[in-house]
This record gives structure tokens, C-alpha cells and sequence, in this order.
């Protein structure tokens, strides 16, 4: 089984192969080369015009951590509680605004107390210009604990969300850092950038009108 090292590198590798010497990659095709190989575990989000992000295209390791295909809805609107959508949307709004990848943590619970712990790679992709952020590519790994049945119907529909960890990402070294950081579920050696996060966030919330 990958790790998320292994995915979450390939899918940065990928995407900094794809943007070349410009800051931003104008177009991402996850069945191609070098991504075809990690496309299970990859998504394209889209920013509709009304600020509203739609899952435009979900990896099948996706779907099934889901338990069920997203494609085509919009993201937030089948998790609880409703501030834990609101996060997942601030953190692809952040993406949009500042142009620079994030890797987030979070985690999502039964009430049962099943869990399962998800990490992600949000990469910014530009528009036919690489002005505007239209579009972001998401790497995503997930592992569960207490059992969790792993291909429960809609199994997050009846989970509680909640992100964890946020950090901004400036380069693949850091990435790696973060990466294995999850993997071992040691995050003594990470140092959140808050401060570039929080400039983020500020930025994010002046940039109402980024919508493509």
C-alpha cells in the first residue's frame, strides 16, 4: 500500500512538472503521465462562478474512502456539521488567492467512533492565462481505525468532519516533511507556518470576486 509520502510527492511532482517555469499550471489531465499512476488517489476541483467549488472529477480510491461518487456536487454540501464544509471551502479559497499548494489534516468520525483520518494536497491550477486559479488538483489519502467498514454506502454522509491541521506549502522538501509527519503520526518536527496561513486567510477573505 502507498503511503502518503509516495502519493502526495508524485502528485506535486506532477504538478510542478506541469507548471514548468511559470508560478501557476494552466491545465492538469490526472489519466496522463506521471499522474496516471497515483489517478485513484486524485481529484480535480473547480471554482464555479457563484464562489461555490464542484467536484469536477474524483479519484476511484476517493469515491470509495467516500463511499460514495462526488462528481458533479458541490463541495461541502454532504458533510456535517455545516462549519466543517465551510473550512474545506476556506482552505480551496486560500489555494485560490494566495497561489501556492496547502496540505491539510482532518478527520472524519462515526458515532460509533469509527474514524477515519484523511490527509490532503490542494494544488492550485490557473486559468488559460495563469491569472486566476479556476481549478485545483487534491491528492488525497485516507486510513481508518476501529474497523471501519471500507466501502460503507455514503459512509461521510454520516460522519462528523473536522480539519485538523492546515499548512501552507512552499516547496517539496517541506511537502515531503509534512507527508511522512502524517504518516507516522508524529507532528513534533512540523512547525505550522500560522503566520503565512493567517496572511492567507486575510487574503482569502478579500478576494471575493476570483471566481473563474
Amino acid at each position: 500500500m502507498a503511503s502518503a509520502s509516495d502519493i502526495h510527492l508524485q502528485a506535486y511532482t506532477g504538478w510542478d512538472a506541469a507548471r514548468g517555469n511559470a508560478p501557476l499550471s494552466l491545465a492538469i489531465d490526472i489519466d496522463a503521465s506521471p499522474l496516471n499512476a497515483i489517478a485513484a488517489h486524485l481529484s480535480l476541483i473547480e471554482l464555479l462562478p457563484d464562489g461555490q467549488f464542484m467536484y469536477r472529477q474524483i479519484g476511484r480510491q476517493v469515491a470509495s474512502d467516500f463511499g460514495r461518487d462526488f462528481t458533479g456536487t458541490i463541495v461541502g454540501a454532504h458533510v456535517v456539521p455545516k462549519r466543517y464544509g465551510i473550512e474545506i471551502c476556506t482552505a480551496y479559497m486560500m489555494v485560490c488567492a494566495v497561489k501556492i499548494p496547502m496540505f491539510t489534516c482532518g478527520e472524519y468520525v462515526q458515532p460509533n467512533g469509527s474514524a477515519q483520518e484523511v490527509s490532503r494536497l490542494l494544488l492550485p491550477i490557473g486559468d488559460s492565462v495563469g491569472q486566476r486559479v479556476c481549478t485545483i488538483l487534491v491528492s488525497r489519502m485516507a486510513r481508518r481505525s476501529n474497523q471501519v467498514a471500507p466501502r460503507a454506502a455514503n459512509w461521510i454522509g454520516s460522519a462528523t468532519g473536522r480539519l485538523v491541521r492546515s499548512f501552507l506549502v512552499e516547496g517539496k522538501t517541506e511537502l515531503a516533511g509534512m507527508a511522512l509527519a502524517w504518516d507516522r503520526e508524529d507532528w513534533s518536527h512540523i512547525q505550522a507556518n500560522s503566520t503565512a496561513a493567517a496572511a492567507a486567510a486575510s487574503t482569502a477573505e478579500r478576494s471575493p470576486a476570483i471566481a473563474c
